[in-house]
């Protein structure tokens, strides 16, 4: 079975709670998600969340991710939601400072074309996916956010 990874990353500001959200490309799919990737071969899921966090926004203090926070089972493709064989994907979350810089223009993928910091409430809008968004509510609970 497939391994995905998703990572929320959130700030507390005077603005409140934020959590970053990245837009696909319109040949991605054009839809709003968190950090999100595959595990590449033998790679541990927290490894793999790391990685992806450099990749796709250039952080690089990874020093204080959590532990899994929630999993779920992807049964539907990520454009199309047609049925897919079954793919789990394992969820953490990260706290970063109100300064810290995001930078999605190195990913090698250019798999994002904008970003934005959201409250809890435009994130579950704005979030394609019900999946995506089971995951924040859960986070957003254990995290008391």
């Amino acid at each position: 079975m497939k391994t995905m990874i998703e990572v929320w990353v959130y700030k507390h500001s005077a603005a409140g709670c934020r959590f970053l959200l990245l837009k696909r490309t319109k040949d991605n799919g054009g839809f709003w998600q968190p950090v999100v990737g595959k595990l590449e071969d033998d790679e541990q899921p927290v490894t793999g969340a790391r990685r992806e966090l450099r990749e796709e926004i250039g952080l690089r203090d990874t020093m204080h991710i959590s532990e899994k926070l929630y999993e779920f089972t992807i049964d539907k493709h990520y454009k199309t939601g047609e049925r897919i064989a079954p793919q789990i994907e394992y969820c953490y979350a990260i706290e970063v400072s109100p300064d810290t810089l995001i930078d999605i223009t190195k990913n090698p993928d250019a798999e994002h074309d904008t970003y934005l910091w959201a409250t809890y409430e435009e994130a579950m809008t704005l979030l394609r996916w019900d999946n995506n968004k089971d995951a924040l509510r859960a986070i957003a609970i254990q995290r008391k956010l």
